[in-house]
């Protein structure tokens, strides 16, 4: 049966990112802690510097909720932080991988994977020319390496959103005869797939100035 394979934060974390998540006011659009959980791991994956400002709001889709004191505050944000830097320590030390089983899903699990890699994906969209999806490297010089980062990235994204590339994908490969057979092909692709999109940061990472990374908080 699908599950969870790795956690790489702790049961206490969890607990205090779950109590900063439920602060929200706007519960429809704050991340569950699933889609926050893979919207770490794809920060941590992508070897480049961004702002805390930038990412946290994110999370919320929105400022920051209210807190009921310095205290909280600082002990929810502190926590929030270390997750990061959790994941991080993991990527660096190449011990961060796809935490999933899928096989044999219950509906439960698909939710929870379904999350998670939104979150995922969140992470990716802010820095998409990384992954040779966004800006001029979307119109480079064609490589192998390329489409293969390409092609993790929208399996991801398929996975995600499938109606905004299901038609594009069924009529372009041809070994992919119907709807059905469009979603069995993503989702059996997402593990290989994230794991490629990772290992393609930690490639650009190991060979970028130290002076940067890893980006520890």
């Amino acid at each position: 049966m699908a599950k969870r394979l790795k956690d790489f934060l702790s049961s206490k974390k969890k607990h205090l990112l779950k109590e900063f998540l439920d602060l929200a006011e706007n519960k429809d659009s704050v991340f569950t802690l699933p889609a926050l959980e893979g919207f770490l791991f794809g920060l941590a994956i992508t070897p480049s510097q961004i702002m805390i400002s930038e990412w946290m709001p994110v999370i919320f889709d929105g400022p920051l909720p209210y807190f009921e004191n310095k205290k909280q505050a600082e002990l929810l944000i502190s926590n929030l932080f270390d997750s990061y830097n959790s994941y991080l320590s993991a990527f660096y030390n190449d011990k961060l991988s796809f935490p999933f089983d899928i096989e044999n899903p219950t509906k439960e699990f698909l939710d929870e994977l379904t999350d998670w890699s939104a979150g995922f994906l969140e992470a990716l969209l802010l820095r998409p020319e990384i992954w040779h999806m966004g800006g001029k490297k979307m119109y480079e010089e064609y490589t192998e390496e390329i489409n293969r980062i390409q092609t993790a990235f929208i399996v991801v994204y398929s996975f995600v959103d499938p109606e905004t590339t299901k038609d594009f994908i069924i009529k372009a490969l041809e070994e992919i005869e119907d709807e059905e057979d469009f979603y069995l092909s993503i989702y059996h692709s997402l593990p290989n797939a994230v794991e490629t999109l990772k290992n393609y940061g930690l490639e650009l990472a190991k060979n970028s100035s130290m002076d940067q990374y890893p980006p520890f908080l």
